[in-house]
């Protein structure tokens, strides 16, 4: 059977910091491995249950674009942008000259 010997293992806890700081660029690069891993699975996961819901959506009836709306409000710009322009734009002295 396996017994646990807390000794030993207490001895390696200790001496974990010191091989890290040895091998900082090896610890540093298994690290980003399993970061990059661990993000590309939750990425993974998400987008999968994400496209299964658009698929539910297929059947749903399509967006429709509302011209008139559209007419209405370029005509809105148009008279402000006709107003803006139509203004007198006084000229002021320059006090600086």
């Amino acid at each position: 059977m396996f017994k646990f010997k807390s000794a030993k293992s207490k001895e390696k806890l200790e001496k974990l910091p010191k091989i890290l700081m040895n091998h900082s660029f090896l610890f540093f690069i298994i690290l980003f491995l399993i970061i990059a891993f661990f993000g590309g699975f939750i990425f993974y996961y998400y987008q999968c249950s994400y496209s299964v819901g658009i698929d539910e959506l297929k059947g749903t009836k399509a967006l429709k674009f509302d011209t008139e709306k559209q007419q209405k409000i370029l005509e809105e710009w148009q008279k402000r942008s006709d107003i803006f322009n139509s203004t007198s734009s006084q000229q002021y002295l320059d006090p600086f000259q």
